[in-house]
């Protein structure tokens, strides 16, 4: 076991995508990896206490639902592909009504491609293209609006570019006020977003 996690965390260290080498091994990576060997006895210890779980979100949020909780929730992102595990839209709007009921705080992840799915719905070559980004639009913003008229928070990261030049942005939206430069009221944020994108 020690042979295949040593494997598996040296793959996981020089993986290709985003690195400068055809190899995914440059000078950074390579000094990252060396300093993570080096502190890999203080990581150990800050995990002795850790249990990781293998069961439906349903049953994680349920059985940790208490005051003294803090929740975070990195599930896969509406409307993008590429999980081995297919996770149905329902199962977004389960997670919100489990979260409206939480008892303790609680810290959602969202990817918001709204810019990015309205500048491609405009610049879609054809009917069909342009049908396929708009309601990409329209369902991210759908779910979005599960959020509202709650006194949530909310606060936006801006994640690189891409190749279009349309950044997405990493959406962190709370049940309590949550401290950063970007952060306000979610009610606020979706008014912007839905007058923003021609969404009312």
């Amino acid at each position: 076991l020690i042979d295949i996690a040593g494997a598996f965390y040296f793959i996981n260290s020089f993986i290709i995508n985003g690195k400068s080498s055809n190899s995914g091994i440059n000078s950074k990576s390579l000094k990252e990896f060396e300093d993570k060997l080096e502190n890999i006895n203080s990581y150990s210890e800050r995990f002795s206490d850790v249990t990781i779980l293998h069961q439906d979100f349903r049953d994680v949020i349920m059985s940790f639902n208490s005051k003294s909780t803090l929740l975070y929730l990195d599930s896969p992102y509406i409307d993008t592909q590429g999980y081995n595990v297919s996770f149905e839209d329902q199962e977004f709007y389960d997670m919100v009504d489990l979260l409206h009921e939480f008892q303790g705080k609680w810290i959602f992840s969202c990817r918001c491609s709204l810019k990015k799915y309205r500048y491609k719905a405009e610049m879609a070559k054809t009917v069909n293209d342009e049908r396929y980004f708009f309601d990409k639009l329209g369902r991210l913003a759908n779910f979005l609006s599960s959020f509202r008229f709650r006194g949530y928070y909310a606060t936006t990261i801006t994640l690189r570019k891409s190749a279009d030049g349309y950044s997405d942005e990493e959406l962190m939206i709370t049940n309590f006020e949550f401290i950063h430069k970007n952060a306000k009221k979610f009610d606020e944020l979706y008014i912007e977003y839905v007058s923003e994108y021609d969404l009312y």
